[in-house]
């Protein structure tokens, strides 16, 4: 769905714990496509280490001629990704009242600077995801989804 020109929100559900999303993306920054498969990532640091400070200047310039070679820090989730958003953990519902909190669904939403995410599965999945967090987002493209066979096609993208 098509918010404005440069916004969609795409939704899908997830392959592992079969969560539902749905999730604002700069199409003039990141263009999407209906049938793509991507990988999702949310974490509350791109560092390696899991250090949360992540000083986006200093790993830019990391590989510039005369940088000192200890600033880049290792392995990063920035470069493993191609659109990253960070934003912050706006609200939490869960959906039933049952006893058995660990079965409830919980929708959890997030806002990236107005571009915004919704997230629903399984209390016991999500309850990690706590009110107030800061939480980075990558996402990158790993395949396509072939209608006809039914299956994902890892070309090369």
């Amino acid at each position: 769905m098509s918010l404005n020109d440069t916004v969609a929100r795409i939704s899908g559900k997830s392959e592992v714990h079969r969560l539902d999303i749905e999730l604002d993306v700069n199409t003039e920054i990141y263009p999407v496509q209906k049938g793509q498969y991507y990988a999702m990532v949310l974490a509350n640091s791109l560092t390696a280490d899991g250090v949360e400070e992540f000083d986006l200047f200093r790993h830019a310039n990391a590989n510039a001629p005369g940088a000192d070679t200890n600033m880049s820090g290792g392995s990063n989730l920035i470069d493993q990704y191609e659109y990253v958003m960070h934003g912050k953990i706006f609200e939490d519902q869960l959906q039933d009242a049952s006893n058995d909190k660990e079965g409830q669904l919980l929708s959890v939403f997030i806002s990236f600077g107005g571009l915004l995410m919704s997230i629903k599965g399984k209390f016991k999945d999500l309850k990690e995801l706590e009110m107030d967090s800061r939480i980075y987002l990558c996402l990158k493209k790993i395949g396509w989804f072939d209608n006809k066979k039914r299956v994902l096609s890892k070309k090369s993208l």
